[in-house]
């Protein structure tokens, strides 16, 4: 092959990945339910398009990235005049793809073959989770995903700033990724023959680079205390999660749930990795570095499930490594063929892994966003002018219903209340008071039952609506007899528009 045809081969191959992901995803539509951890995304966002910072919007416990990111889409999309849920799915499936076209690269650069970073992106595409959250999001995993690729092919290329600075900003978008690329990144540096010191120096600056930014952006906004509780002080000291070592069972049905048989090539994969390695080990050079480098950011990704696993969506930063294994190990066997059944062999694997895309796609399409629109709107629409609406749980509803919650607390959970009674003044029990005092004219759950610091709240002071779908709603005394009638014959009269929540995660606890 002539220099300038790999040239061709590095840009084009890419790209026709990117083109046929995006095909293949938007095969699952866009109309998917907003749930609540899409829905916290999706608000954060709405929020930082309106000027205000992370954290403050809406609390979370994961990086800032997760909500500017999809902030700076609903800005784009409202210059356009785009729905922003519209925006932001698109914009995410887009990334899926994008993540799908790094995996080439990074295969590519592993095996030194194209045929291996074709076979790594048909692989990934193809898991169950990855598929319907490309056109279901904002994910932050999505965007986590796409710049850790990046960090790994530019540690293979030793672009040594580069990677610090995707590194920094995966970090930034979900913390884990931080532990993955710095195995990598270290391991890296020591297979170094030479410029050891250069190489450790250039990561370390470019990962500064991006951090800085986040501190200064925060600091500049008055908002560098709750970015500092939200991205470390929660998951610290207030966050238990469930892992492979504290509870197997639960993270195993949470597993299958998510990918049923689509998960198989990819625990296959890496429990061939090492192997691979050993076969490839007297070669020597690019591939073995490589080999080694993957192979520790495999391990990190597998001992970061060892400590916490909280839903299906956990898994994205270890899909590739068990894709880059599973094409290793078609690569393995193909050697031993002739070259017409060698050929043979790859184009079946990535062509039945196109079709299983398509397969889990169209099987879980669904147009459920439209339903709940319906909902949302039907509830919110009968209450008076300037009323107000508070959310437990329940950011998605506030998303669809174009409102802005009083507080920035939302997500209520073990780890959240647990927070929220050391740093709230009074705790949640004068965040209950405070309900009270105020009483918004209505109030919807989300589909985790709330805390009990609300029940006597509600008991006394509400009235219960009824459930539609993941919403459960509460509707104040105060609006008096008829209006009180009204929203509760609208909420009957929807309760059959909404399927119960399928709930595979159970939350930080």
């Amino acid at each position: 092959m002539t220099t300038r045809s790999r040239r061709s081969g590095a840009v084009l191959d890419p790209a026709l990945v990117f083109v046929l992901a995006c095909t293949l995803f938007a095969l699952h539509g866009t109309q998917g339910p907003l749930d609540r951890d899409l829905g916290v995304f999706l608000y954060g966002g709405e929020q930082v398009a309106h000027g205000v910072p992370s954290y403050v919007g809406i609390f979370n416990s994961v990086g800032p990235l997760s909500d500017a990111v999809p902030g700076l889409v609903v800005a784009a999309g409202d210059r356009l005049g785009i729905d922003p849920i519209l925006a932001t799915r698109v914009v995410y499936l887009a990334l899926s793809a994008g993540c799908c076209a790094a995996l080439y690269l990074l295969g590519r650069r592993t095996f030194r073959s194209r045929a291996a970073g074709f076979l790594a992106a048909s692989v990934l595409a193809c898991a169950a989770t990855f598929t319907e959250f490309a056109s279901d999001g904002p994910r932050e995993k999505t965007l986590m995903l796409l710049l850790l690729l990046l960090a790994l092919v530019w540690l293979l290329d030793r672009r040594w700033f580069l990677a610090g600075a995707a590194t920094a900003a995966a970090t930034l978008t979900w913390q884990p990724a931080f532990a993955v690329a710095v195995a990598a990144a270290l391991v890296a540096v020591a297979v170094e023959r030479g410029g050891r010191v250069r190489a450790f120096v250039g990561y370390v600056v470019g990962g500064l680079v991006p951090t800085g930014i986040a501190v200064a952006v925060f600091a500049a906004d008055h908002a560098l205390r709750p970015a500092i509780d939200g991205f470390l002080v929660i998951n610290a000291g207030y966050t238990r999660q469930p892992s492979l070592l504290t509870d197997p069972a639960l993270d195993v049905r949470l597993m299958w749930g998510g990918y049923a048989w689509t998960i198989l090539p990819f625990l296959v994969g890496l429990a061939v990795l090492p192997l691979l390695l050993a076969v490839h080990w007297r070669g020597g050079g690019a591939r073995r570095r490589a080999l080694v480098v993957v192979l520790a950011a495999a391990l990190a990704s597998v001992g970061w499930l060892l400590v916490a696993m909280n839903g299906p969506p956990d898994l994205f930063d270890v899909l590739p490594f068990g894709a880059l294994g599973f094409a290793g190990l078609v690569l393995l066997v193909a050697g031993a063929l002739p070259e017409p059944g060698r050929l043979a062999l790859v184009a079946s694997c990535v062509a039945t892994a196109m079709v299983a895309t398509a397969v889990v796609a169209v099987a879980t399409r669904t147009d459920e966003l439209a339903a709940q629109r319906a909902v949302v709107d039907g509830v919110v629409g009968r209450l008076p002018p300037g009323a107000t609406v508070l959310s437990v749980n329940a950011p998605d509803a506030m998303v669809l219903a174009d409102r802005t919650n009083p507080t920035p607390w939302q997500v209520f959970n073990g780890s959240e209340d647990r927070f929220l009674n050391a740093h709230l003044p009074g705790g949640l029990s004068q965040y209950a008071a405070w309900v009270s005092q105020t009483q918004p004219d209505l109030v919807v759950l989300g589909d985790r039952n709330p805390e009990e610091w609300l029940h006597r709240v509600l008991r006394l002071q509400y009235v219960d609506l009824g459930t539609t779908g993941r919403w459960h709603w509460y509707a104040s005394t105060g609006l008096g007899a008829p209006r009180l009638q009204a929203l509760r014959a609208t909420v009957a009269a929807d309760r059959g528009l909404l399927p119960p929540p399928r709930s595979l995660q159970p939350g930080p606890t």
